[in-house]
């Protein structure tokens, strides 16, 4: 079977479309996968290293107030459209699936036009209009929120599966994990990540209430700091009262995930799903320029959910940081009855359960 897979602009439509192509070729052993990305080089980079074929494209975002940028969008939209129409007719794909940016617009849009099953992978809770445009057009829409604000004509089509993350236990054992970071087995691990990229008003605020001494000095501090800010706050850490593992960015953060007892993160989709699969109580921190404010919606779910906390980015600051890290640091059963609801709502098979749907669908298809 063949498949094209159209996702990127950011690494949260990236990831899920990597994830799901190694798990398509897990299970079906004569997959031919083709990717199509725009020319940023690090989507492109990300792809080819994973060992597959990628076509780009020249697309660019549609922003939905106007501007002059805007009218090199529309532009550049029929030329990724016939570059989209060549690809499909000489590739010849038996499904086509979009894991939502504006890479994904013309590729599953003209996919489906041209008689190719065509599928939508949604991250968000609150869909982009991407999404929104090609739910019209796609066979089956697969959803992490249930309830997301979808057309009517949509609702048919959505199953709700997860988001599709690696939750793959690394083996190696939290003892050994916690030895290799210098940890101590008996004490607590706050674990901060601002992402792949990082986040620096979550720095600066983890910074201010460690360098005035606010947390317990008990609690190990495991850092992501995110490549921008990493050397210097990795100079300074020497004069803080704490036990600490600062990095820029790790591609084994399970490892990280297994030996937290607290996280503080943004609200990205994807990270969401992680926190929920491994049960961690979280503060809770959106990203306050998303689009259509999207982190903020993907929070409140998770906070309605299980009762975990949550912090905007405008209120952020060192003071509210401790009280919520405090708040649950003191409190193991509120922590446990977060851990438990976090669970319940995981989806942490998701990856399995779409990659099994598209595989069907592309049989049936060709099977006729």
């Amino acid at each position: 079977m063949k498949y094209i897979i159209a996702g990127g602009g950011t690494g949260g439509h990236l990831v899920p479309a990597l994830n799901l192509a190694d798990e398509i070729m897990r299970q079906d052993k004569n997959a031919e996968i083709l990717f199509i990305s725009d020319r940023e080089r690090m989507g492109k980079k990300m792809i080819e290293n994973k060992g597959y074929n990628v076509r780009a494209i020249d697309v660019y975002p549609l922003y939905r107030e106007f501007r002059l940028r805007t009218l090199k969008s529309f532009l550049k939209l029929f030329l990724a459209a016939g570059q989209s129409i060549s690809i499909i007719k000489r590739y010849k794909p038996d499904v086509a699936l979009g894991t939502g940016g504006y890479v994904s617009g013309p590729v599953v849009l003209f996919s489906a036009i041209m008689g190719t099953p065509s599928v939508i992978q949604e991250q968000n809770s609150i869909p982009g209009l991407t999404t929104k445009l090609l739910s019209l057009w796609a066979k089956e829409i697969y959803m992490n929120y249930p309830g997301a604000k979808m057309p009517l004509c949509a609702k048919r089509k959505i199953k709700v599966t997860g988001n599709p993350i690696n939750f793959e236990k690394s083996g190696t054992s939290k003892g050994t994990i916690l030895k290799e970071l210098g940890f101590d087995e008996s004490k607590f691990v706050l674990l901060l990540t601002g992402g792949s990229q990082g986040a620096s008003s979550l720095n600066i605020a983890l910074f201010k209430l460690l360098e005035k001494g606010l947390l317990d000095k008990n609690i190990q501090i495991i850092w992501q700091t995110g490549k921008n800010d990493f050397s210097k706050y990795n100079k300074i850490i020497d004069e803080l009262d704490y036990k600490m593992h600062i990095f820029p960015f790790s591609d084994k953060m399970d490892r990280l995930y297994s030996v937290t007892d607290l996280i503080v993160c943004r609200a990205g989709a994807l990270t969401l799903s992680e926190v929920s699969a491994w049960g961690l109580p979280a503060v809770i921190i959106p990203y306050p320029h998303a689009t259509g404010n999207h982190q903020y919606w993907n929070a409140r779910y998770y906070v309605e959910k299980t009762g975990t906390l949550l912090l905007t980015n405008n209120e952020l600051n060192d003071k509210l940081l401790f009280e919520a890290i405090n708040t649950l640091y003191k409190d193991d059963q509120r922590r446990l009855k977060i851990s438990d609801a976090m669970k319940r709502l995981s989806l942490p098979e998701a990856k399995t359960t779409i990659a099994k749907r598209i595989i069907r669908l592309a049989k049936t298809d060709y099977n006729g």
